[in-house]
């Protein structure tokens, strides 16, 4: 009896000195919320996405974190038939300012708009998720990616235009487009991809009317195009000639060649819930 005493004594002191070890530490409590939103859930092939991420501050505190940007949000797209994931790059501005630093303050939040050119390739029906990597510290200090849940969205049927590979409206849409504004037969057209003052591509569009004005002049038109909304954006001036493209100049659709010096680790595949 003496001895079964001195045992159950014995392991209860055991237990008492290991028990950090012995029983599961809590799971430290979430201090962000990661909320993805799209704009509808059914899309033309080709038609532009329209995606808002939202991030919440859970904790009472003030947070330091990354901005909400092309580099710090990765988003996958997963195609529910065959499982296969795909990233998928949104619209962005070399002129925007990335991986900045922001302070949110307890229990508040901040979102921003991304839009998508290249999302609705291919019929199907897909979900999309955000991974927003938001700590601006590295190692211990660091904080895991946050990842929002997925959004159902369904592609069928086409779009009354097309784009090339990197989901830049083509050139003879934007002179369609432009030509529906006026409404007229024109005899002469030419169409110039610039990147805008916002860092953004536009087709610049002028177009000769097949009709005179009060002095007997062929009219002139001219519009700038957004080739990823597929719709005109201003009016141009018809009788400036557009700048002359070159070749070195950046491509500003995907964000992989200009960032791929980014320390920011990237998943290999979503992680989705259905």
């Amino acid at each position: 009896m003496l001895r079964k005493l001195v045992l159950a004594v014995f392991v209860a002191v055991v237990l008492f000195c290991c028990g950090c070890s012995l029983f599961p530490k809590k799971a430290k409590p979430e201090e962000l919320l990661c909320i993805l939103t799209i704009d509808k859930m059914t899309y033309l092939s080709n038609e532009p996405v329209l995606a808002t991420v939202r991030v919440q501050n859970l904790t009472n505190e003030e947070i330091s974190l990354l901005n909400l940007d092309a580099r710090t949000v990765s988003f996958y797209r997963l195609n529910e038939s065959t499982g296969e994931p795909l990233e998928v790059m949104p619209v962005y501005s070399e002129k925007e300012p990335m991986s900045t630093v922001a302070k949110l303050k307890g229990l508040e939040g901040m979102e921003r708009p991304f839009l998508f050119t290249t999302l609705t390739k291919g019929e199907g029906d897909y979900l999309l998720q955000a991974f927003f990597h938001s700590s601006p510290f590295h190692g211990k200090k660091a904080r895991p990616t946050v990842i929002s849940e997925a959004k159902k969205l369904s592609i069928a049927g086409r779009a009354p235009y097309e784009r090339d590979a990197k989901g830049i409206l083509m050139k003879e849409d934007a002179i369609r487009i432009a030509k529906e504004k006026v409404g007229d037969s024109a005899e002469f057209t030419t169409a110039t991809l610039i990147i805008n003052e916002a860092g953004l591509y536009d087709w610049w569009v002028t177009l000769v009317l097949n009709k005179k004005d009060a002095q007997g002049q062929p009219i002139r038109k001219a519009y700038f195009i957004n080739p990823y909304l597929a719709a005109i954006r201003k009016e141009a001036n018809p009788w400036l000639a557009p700048p002359r493209w070159k070749e070195s100049q950046p491509a500003v659709m995907f964000k992989r060649d200009a960032m791929n010096e980014s320390n920011i680790p990237l998943p290999a595949t979503p992680n989705v819930k259905k």
